[in-house]
C-alpha cells in the first residue's frame, strides 16, 4: 500500500519548487 508514497513525492516537489522561487524573488529584490 504505496498510496501515500506519490503524493508525499509530489507535495515535496511543489514545496521544493516554491522555495526556489521564493529564494529567486529575494535575490531578485536584492
Amino acid at each position: 500500500m504505496n498510496i501515500f508514497r506519490p503524493i508525499i513525492l509530489g507535495w515535496r516537489f511543489l514545496t521544493d519548487r516554491r522555495s526556489v522561487e521564493v529564494l529567486s524573488v529575494r535575490v531578485r529584490q536584492r
